[in-house]
């Protein structure tokens, strides 16, 4: 047990949890039985930072806050400060037993922190106004259209009705590749996620798709020729199965991306300026008309859409990029109408900005499982910007 509890830590860190995993991962958190395996991994882990960051301090402020109000009463900061400047120079242990539940709801996300960073801005505290129902996050909700026009919802939990070769689980549906997919015609299926939706899809190929929210997929039933070609639109992680004969092409407006085997993560939303490439393992090429990058492990491709489009690559920042798959948000200075477009996009409500709010930029984390309100919260008490949600519309004003 010790040894798949080292798994699953390493496989959230690499960002390659699957919604089953991070569950289980979850759970053991939530347990007793394997506390002390928790918190000696836990406990490296922030040794490993090396000296102390505000939002760790910030954070176990928090995390204890929620966890044990009459404790964080008799905890000034200044005292917690100095238990997380323990927990990072090995010191002393104060308090062991609560720093490590601070420790694993970090990295967890069962109660989720958010350190928002804006320079020079007054940490004022505020509340979001709550809409008159709670506002519940992203779960597994999916359409299957089908090229008569017909649209299935996908949640049954089983085989498809008029479709033998499509099976459903939880949150996921199966391309199986038995006879009467070899005897029949390939199709196009079209799987899209709506706002405060999340699926996956195995294709028959076995390749494995996870849709993010207001995405969808385009694929044929069966793959037939020399390539496997599907278009998709939003945000997906694609782990492509290696075939050395026939390359996965994967299109997304006049972009195309060539693989033979690899794992990489596509961020195509209409209105984003750019489509973001970045690759987990393997190889890919982007190309875009005359223009084409070559990818290795660890880097993006940022193609610029507009009268002047460009196809650049750098360094890619995977902890970001992939945290949807682990079900956290999380930012590393990225501007405010990019992060309000996310969480619109998750919970499936509208985001109006009045006043001049581009400019700021933040950075932090916190779960994706959250409800919309306590992510509002955080991110109104860093002061540099006012929150209020009407309804079903979050409304982002300069302080």
């Amino acid at each position: 047990m010790d040894q798949h509890i080292a798994y699953l830590l390493a496989q959230y860190k690499a960002g390659r949890c699957t919604m089953e995993e991070l569950s289980e991962l979850q759970q053991l958190f939530e347990s007793e039985t394997h506390r002390e395996v928790l918190e000696s991994a836990l406990m490296k882990m922030l040794q490993e930072k090396g000296e102390a960051h505000p939002s760790v301090e910030q954070a176990l402020a928090r995390v204890l806050q929620h966890t044990d109000r009459r404790l964080y009463a008799q905890s000034p900061l200044n005292e917690l400060k100095s238990k997380s400047r323990s927990i990072q120079k090995s010191v002393v242990h104060i308090n062991n037993r609560w720093i490590a539940v601070a420790a694993a709801l970090l990295l967890c996300g069962t109660i989720g922190y958010f350190i928002w960073q804006y320079e020079n801005q007054p940490q004022d505290t505020a509340t979001v106004a709550q809409s008159s129902a709670p506002i519940q996050p992203a779960s597994g909700k999916a359409t299957l259209m089908l090229p008569d026009g017909r649209v299935i919802n996908l949640g049954s939990n089983g085989k498809i009705t008029t479709l033998d070769m499509v099976e459903e689980t939880k949150d996921r549906v199966i391309y199986h590749l038995n006879d009467q997919a070899k005897s029949n015609i390939p199709q196009l299926h079209t799987i899209a996620t709506p706002r405060g939706g999340t699926y996956q899809v195995q294709l028959a190929d076995g390749t494995e798709v996870w849709l993010n929210a207001a995405s969808s997929i385009t694929f044929p039933t069966r793959f037939t020729g020399e390539t496997r070609e599907i278009e998709i639109q939003g945000e997906v992680f694609i782990q492509v199965t290696p075939h050395k004969n026939r390359p996965f092409l994967v299109h997304t407006g006049s972009q195309t991306i060539e693989v033979l085997g690899t794992a990489f993560n596509i961020s195509a939303y209409a209105d984003q300026r750019e489509i973001t490439t970045a690759l987990v393992e393997g190889g890919l090429r982007v190309i875009d008309g005359g223009n084409s990058v070559r990818l290795t492990p660890g880097e993006m491709a940022i193609n610029t859409r507009g009268s002047r489009p460009t196809l650049v690559k750098e360094k890619a920042d995977l902890d970001r990029i992939l945290a949807w798959r682990n079900g956290i948000f999380r930012y590393n200075g990225q501007p405010i109408e990019d992060i309000m477009a996310e969480v619109g996009r998750w919970y499936d409500v509208d985001v109006r900005f009045e006043g001049d709010v581009f400019a700021k930029r933040f950075a932090g984390e916190i779960s994706r499982f959250q409800n919309v309100t306590d992510v509002l919260d955080i991110i109104a008490l860093t002061g540099s910007v006012n929150i209020k949600l009407e309804g079903r519309e979050i409304i982002v004003k300069p302080r």
